[in-house]
């Protein structure tokens, strides 16, 4: 499974990173007419509709990284934060679905939920550290 985990860290990192970029491009637009008759443009970006998710996703990213480097019970922890931002990220950007979104909302929902599920993989097992009747599991230290 370690070798797994060593996939996924960077498939997150570049999720958590589209999501990023999707998050500040335009998620809807349409064109208003005012009181008076005239006609323009609106545009709102990702940024806009909900600022939580680049709050959360910042978080993601930041997390992951330091969960990848930490270990033991501060390691579970960091990586259990990036599993609920990444989640968090993943439901503010569909509860903030603007009528008429653009791809980029898309892109950005799709990115946010493969971070989550890649920070999920990176949790640790529930066998991690544990031990076996006749001892640790894995090779010995002195092996």
């Amino acid at each position: 499974m370690p070798e797994v985990r060593r996939a996924v860290l960077p498939v997150t990192l570049l999720a958590t990173g589209l999501a990023l970029l999707a998050a500040g491009q335009p998620w809807s637009s349409g064109t208003r007419v005012d009181a008076a008759g005239i006609a323009w443009d609106e545009v709102r970006t990702g940024t806009d509709l909900a600022p939580v998710v680049t709050a959360l996703l910042l978080v993601v990213a930041v997390a992951a990284l330091a969960g990848a480097r930490a270990n033991g019970w501060a390691g579970g922890a960091v990586r259990a934060l990036t599993v609920l931002a990444a989640a968090g990220a993943a439901v503010a950007t569909g509860l903030a679905r603007p009528a008429g979104a653009t791809a980029w909302f898309w892109v950005c929902l799709l990115a946010g939920v493969v971070a989550a599920v890649g920070a999920l993989v990176l949790l640790p097992g529930a066998r991690a550290g544990t031990m076996a009747p006749d001892g640790p599991l894995g090779p010995s230290p002195d092996e």
